[in-house]
């Protein structure tokens, strides 16, 4: 799945833009809630970018869950607070009620003060599996696998884990060489337990004739398989 960090951050600029519209036009109530959307994105543009993806709507909230690396200013967390507040009350007619003072709109000033509830979770972030994590997941599940399916003569992994532009939400892609099975191509998956792997995983079980096959008929996919492939078992030299 490709990082649509680029997408999040397009569309935030477009909502600043409809801010500034807003704002020429003498509508401020939707000119505060498009500038709070357009710092969302843009905050979650960069979370993809750093390939975790972040959910919630809190602006303050989703800068402070960046990595420590990133160093965010203090300042911008507290500008941040102030747009937070403009989440629920711009989009309803005469919202005037009071909320207590909370870890967003406590250093705002902001005159009115969003009563929005927050995730409970203790983070709003979901870290993605990265390539080292999934390479060695499968190496793990390989040895495994092996030992209870001695027709296995190799297993690696292919697709945006092999080349390295995985993202938020990419799975794993599997292949599988067998000497033999008595299934049908598209049933042969089913043999092979693959919830232990960190990410949906794609599994492709090839028998030695067929792959051979593949080969001499010189198939693109064959071609790109072998470009890519990260092999992490062969029955020739073992473990990879």
């Amino acid at each position: 799945m490709p990082n649509r960090a680029r997408d999040w951050l397009a569309q935030a600029m477009i909502d600043l833009e409809e801010a500034e519209d807003a704002r020429r036009a003498g509508r401020h109530e939707w000119a505060c809630f498009a500038a709070q959307q357009a710092a969302e994105k843009a905050v979650k543009a960069l979370h993809l970018h750093l390939r975790q993806e972040a959910w919630g709507h809190v602006v303050a909230r989703l800068l402070r869950e960046l990595p420590e690396g990133v160093g965010v200013p203090s300042e911008l967390v507290e500008k941040a607070k102030v747009l937070d507040n403009f989440y629920v009350p711009t989009r309803y007619p005469k919202v005037t009620q009071k909320v207590h003072r909370t870890i967003t709109t406590g250093l705002c000033r902001a005159r009115r003060r969003s009563g929005m509830p927050v995730r409970s979770l203790h983070s709003a972030v979901l870290k993605w599996p990265d390539r080292e994590t999934i390479d060695r997941a499968v190496r793990e599940w390989a040895r495994e696998l092996i030992r209870s399916h001695p027709e296995i003569l190799a297993v690696g992994y292919i697709g945006s884990y092999a080349r390295g532009d995985w993202g938020v939400g990419s799975d794993v892609d599997l292949l599988i060489l067998v000497s033999r099975s008595a299934l049908p191509f598209h049933r042969r998956s089913t043999e092979f337990d693959t919830s232990q792997l960190p990410v949906p995983a794609d599994l492709f079980v090839y028998t030695l004739d067929e792959w051979q096959t593949i080969e001499r008929e010189g198939r693109r996919f064959y071609r790109t398989v072998m470009n890519e492939v990260v092999w992490v078992y062969n029955s020739r030299v073992g473990e990879l």
